[in-house]
């Protein structure tokens, strides 16, 4: 539990983006007041992250950097501390099959590196070797097609605990589960050809019909051979059929 003792409220705005690369902020938390303001924001920017607290660090505003429990202040901002720093480039969230990539930092040079995929323990964990990419040593893997968290474990010296983990998450294609119906030109795109019939529909709910080739029904030929069928069994039927007196 976080106490602050003065609160003032903020009037949360819509976000402003001054770039179109800029995506909006990020809300990590926000406050239990009625209108739920926010207390922790995130937004890209250049190759870093901006963190913005809407609370001061004195505790007179707050008991939270007291630190009481021990870790409740220290630990997350250390983390965010380390993830503002990041470079964007990394990705650490992104698409399945887009590859990762991981900037090691000297310390981490000669640490002996293993990547745990998300199937895991299905699939067992991927060694990797630093490789040089222009005037950085990084760590790669493009084989990312399941989508989940990928966690790279940094070996200490001795066999101990891991010195340092690294998560990356792959996530599927949004556009994968957009069931908007497409246009021709959307449908051509997605088949490669325009070899195709197009049907709009506005009537009946359905809004379009798609036919790869010519449509032809066969119901009529199997309702004509079963017809065929009963009266050819009841001919035989009565023709070689036996019966006792």
């Amino acid at each position: 539990l976080i106490r602050f003792f003065v609160f003032t409220p903020a009037e949360e705005a819509a976000p402003a983006r001054s770039r179109p690369e800029l995506g909006p902020p990020r809300v990590l938390a926000r406050f239990t007041d009625p209108q739920n303001s926010p207390a922790v924001v995130t937004r890209k920017y250049d190759q870093g992250t901006v963190v913005m607290f809407y609370t001061s660090a004195h505790t007179r505003w707050t008991d939270w950097p007291q630190d009481t429990p021990p870790g409740i202040f220290t630990v997350p901002v250390h983390d965010l501390v380390r993830y503002a720093a990041r470079r964007q480039k990394e990705r650490f969230t992104a698409l399945v099959d887009e590859p990762i990539v991981c900037e090691l930092s000297p310390a981490l040079l000669d640490a002996p590196a293993s990547l745990r995929l998300p199937s895991y323990p299905a699939t067992p964990m991927v060694p990797l070797r630093p490789e040089r990419d222009e005037t950085r040593n990084v760590l790669r893997f493009a084989r990312t097609a399941e989508a989940g968290v990928y966690a790279l474990s940094f070996d200490a010296p001795g066999g101990a605990s891991p010195a340092r983990q690294v998560l990356f998450a792959r996530n599927g294609d949004p556009a994968e589960g957009n069931l908007e119906p497409g246009g021709r030109e959307e449908i051509t795109a997605a088949f490669g050809s325009d070899e195709f019939v197009y049907r709009h529909h506005e009537a009946g709910g359905q809004a379009g019909i798609v036919q790869t080739e010519a449509q032809k029904e066969y119901w009529i030929y199997l309702l004509t051979a079963a017809i065929a069928l009963l009266a050819v069994e009841t001919y035989l039927g009565q023709r070689f059929g036996h019966y006792a007196a």
